[in-house]
């Protein structure tokens, strides 16, 4: 859907009000990696306000003084599905 901007701002929105908090505020947070998929195809203005959204809040990237810089977070756009199991 990359063509729905304005279905991406909602969803941008819904991201940052309930679902960031709550993976953020987890006990667990940092102790895994965050995997957001997207469309490859998504509006380039929408993708860089996700990308800063995330940076903001300190989502992308671990800064710790005890702990080498890591990735939290990963944003990748893909079509591919994949399945997993136990």
């Amino acid at each position: 859907q990359p063509n729905l901007v304005q279905l991406a701002k909602a969803r941008l929105h819904l991201l940052s009000t309930i679902c960031l908090p709550s993976v953020l505020h987890q006990s667990a947070w940092g102790k895994f990696l965050w995997v957001i998929r997207t469309d490859p195809e998504l509006d380039n203005e929408i993708k860089k306000e996700l990308v800063s959204m995330l940076d903001e809040h300190g989502a992308l990237v671990r800064k710790d003084e005890n702990v080498e810089e890591s990735a939290l977070t990963y944003v990748i756009g893909s079509n591919d599905n994949y399945v997993v199991s136990n």
